[in-house]
């Protein structure tokens, strides 16, 4: 595995993971607040765990408070600090820097948690500025009264490091100053005897990896009036998470340098190009000198059009390479390095984006980008594997098949069901049957079960012993087997034990035997068979009741790999196969009638991984995924269509050989 997310969060090293379980085993804490001996010993390791702190940083003149994450960090300044009085509330967010206070003011390359603080402000202050840095004129600062800076030190979209010299102009000008160096300290120090804003946020996971517990230093005079002498009490809301601050005392450990491999990276992904000289990466603002170990950068194809960071994300984890991807809940970076206005921003709103979507280009306009970021255990083996993945998977002059067949009208076609499948056990093996029995939640067996692992349901995309699984039912019988072993259950559902909500369904538990056998054949801790109940309208799928595939669009895929047909079909686990209808027409259907019975089509399938498994080891092999994202080429990684039955009966069903009618449009 290559780790390139280390601005999402650092990675532990083996020796604090295993001296921290010797402290869990060994060592007994209590709340701080009590009296008694071993409260008073985890006070101390409480107090001892902030002198380290504030030694790292080279500084004696801060109190730190810890809180539970940068955002409640940023928070209790916000909520805390005293603007002074007010005249009138801000009723607009200004692009320039006010010259009268109370005041507001943060960098538009901030984090979406500093942009939040405006709303918690706006009745406080009479102006709230968001500010590009390249606007300000750092050397002519407006005198203030009554102000608080957010000032980023490091931008966790592009890396670019803002001068740290700064903050200091802005206290000689009256300004209060709120450093936020979540991002920063992922791999940078920070000297605080030289540079000294009146409140550092930071986030100690970021840092070490572990634990998750973060922290903010305040400079004690800055807050308003509160009962108690200790500034960390005044702001440590009830019982802090006192066995987390135990760990970090473990967490102060060497860095090891990463501006080598970002170099490297940084050169590598320039050079890469298309057949005709294009480029395949736009980078955004980074020269390696000014920004910290991260780069953030988008996909282009040979004509110049961007490849969706969602395609690169999947790519990259077929090979164990784990990156970030989207806006980094940095939208005024997001705006300013992909070129998105406030107009786009609405119009894309109200096209359906939302965080995390697959939406990630919208009228030819990337969304968001992808990142990659080093830390202390990167390795140059890393940058060298996601570089395979860029000559794999986006580079090579490979053609797009034409589809000629789309002159052609659909009448002119009479296609037929082919095949049916059904999955009684979710990631399990399918069964191939002559009719199936139709409800409104898919065929009546179709992924009734589904197993977990320490509450954890398995998939075949991240648990490969469920290839092993394979199923078959006669009656009310399920027979579950591998190839050495099987146990028969019931198919009627019990509700001895307590209900629970999978995938918005409810579901009961098979029993100890079946877990019992379930955690030896899949060697999985505390296997649990769940099953739908009877009467849930939904079955335990991810998506839509039915998957339909074309034998022809899977033939064309099967052309260009060394996999028969047949197999491609059971990669993609459909439950209705057709025959007889040109390759890939089915995109263009919004009706369908199998047999007697009329479906709409709800969607086309989204691939993943999941595709590129071998349903006999489950072992990944990314031939299929790259095949299927050089036919669509410039268009999303789709392959088949979601149906859902309109007007279900009780006693429908589909056979094999029932006729296909097909329409591009709402009639049937």
């Amino acid at each position: 595995m290559a780790y390139l997310d280390y601005a999402g969060a650092g990675v532990p090293s083996p020796k604090l993971l295993e001296n921290v379980a010797e402290q869990l085993r060994t060592m007994t804490l209590a709340n701080p607040h009590s009296r008694h001996t071993t409260a008073l010993s985890t006070r101390q390791i409480v107090e001892e765990t902030r002198l380290r702190i504030l030694e790292y940083f080279n500084t004696e003149d801060y109190d730190v408070i810890f809180t539970s994450n940068a955002t409640h960090s940023l928070q209790i300044i916000a909520n805390n600090f005293d603007f002074g009085v007010i005249q009138e509330k801000c009723e607009i967010i200004s692009d320039t820097l006010p010259e009268k206070g109370p005041v507001f003011c943060y960098l538009s390359d901030s984090h979406n948690s500093v942009m939040g603080l405006r709303e918690i402000v706006r009745n406080k202050v009479k102006n709230v500025a968001c500010l590009k840095y390249d606007s300000v004129d750092w050397s002519n600062l407006p005198p203030i009264s009554n102000g608080l800076f957010i000032y980023t030190a490091m931008s966790n979209f592009s890396g670019r490091k803002y001068p740290l010299e700064n903050v200091k102009k802005l206290q000689d000008k009256g300004f209060s100053v709120c450093l936020d160096a979540a991002a920063y300290l992922s791999t940078s120090p920070l000297d605080l005897s030289k540079i000294q804003p009146h409140f550092v946020i930071m986030s100690f996971y970021k840092i070490f990896g572990y634990p998750t517990g973060l922290g903010s230093m305040a400079d004690p005079f800055s807050f308003t009036s509160h009962q108690r002498d200790e500034i960390s009490e005044r702001f440590e809301d009830g019982t802090i998470n006192y066995y987390s601050i135990a760990a970090l005392r473990e967490a102060f450990i060497e860095f090891n340098a990463s501006e080598k491999i970002l170099k490297e990276a940084y050169k590598m992904l320039k050079s890469k190009h298309h057949w005709n000289g294009k480029p395949l990466v736009i980078v955004y603002g980074h020269d390696t000198k000014h920004y910290g170990p991260l780069i953030t950068f988008n996909l282009l194809r040979d004509d110049g059009t961007f490849i969706g960071y969602n395609e690169v994300e999947k790519m990259c984890g077929l090979f164990g390479v784990l990156v970030r991807t989207g806006c980094f809940c940095n939208i005024g970076a997001c705006m300013e390095h992909l070129g998105i206005t406030a107009e786009d921003l609405h119009l894309n709103f109200l096209s359906g984006k939302k965080c995390g979507d697959e939406m990630d280009v919208h009228n030819g306009k990337p969304l968001g980008a992808v990142r990659i970021s080093f830390g202390r255990f990167s390795l140059i083996e890393d940058v060298n594997l996601f570089e395979q993945v860029l000559d794999c998977c986006f580079l090579g002059n490979l053609p797009t098949p034409q589809d000629e067949h789309r002159t052609h009208s659909l009448a002119d076609f009479r296609p037929h069901i082919s095949h049916l499948f059904y999955y009684p056990v979710k990631s399990g093996h399918g069964v191939c049957t002559k009719r199936a029995d139709l409800s409104p939640s898919g065929f009546i067996h179709d992924r009734r079960f589904l197993v977990q692992s320490l509450g954890v349901t398995l998939t075949l995309k991240k648990n490969p012993s469920m290839a092993r699984l394979y199923t078959k039912n006669s009656g009310q019988t399920l027979e579950l087997f591998t190839a050495e072993k099987s146990i028969s259950l019931s198919m009627e559902s019990t509700s001895s034990s307590q209900k629970t909500i999978v995938y918005r369904v409810g579901t009961y538990d098979c029993g100890d035997e079946v877990s019992r056998w379930l955690s030896q054949v899949l060697e999985m801790p505390n296997c649990r068979l769940l099953r739908a109940e009877d009467d849930s309208q939904r079955s335990l799928s991810n998506e839509s009741p039915f998957l339909l595939i074309n034998e022809a669009s899977a033939q064309i895929l099967a052309d260009q790999i060394s996999l028969s047909r047949e197999e491609i079909i059971r990669r993609f686990r459909p439950n209705i196969v057709i025959s007889g209808l040109p390759a890939f027409l089915e995109d263009s259907l919004q009706k369908i009638l199998l047999g007697n019975h009329k479906f709409e089509v709800t969607g086309k399938c989204t691939r993943c991984e999941m595709i590129c498994a071998d349903p006999e080891t489950g072992e990944k092999d990314p031939a299929l995924i790259v095949a299927l994202r050089n036919y669509r080429n410039r268009q999303r990684m789709t392959f088949g269509i979601y149906l859902r039955q309109v007007g279900c009966e009780i006693g429908d069903s589909l056979a094999e050989g029932d006729l296909v009618k097909c329409f591009a449009d709402e009639s049937i």
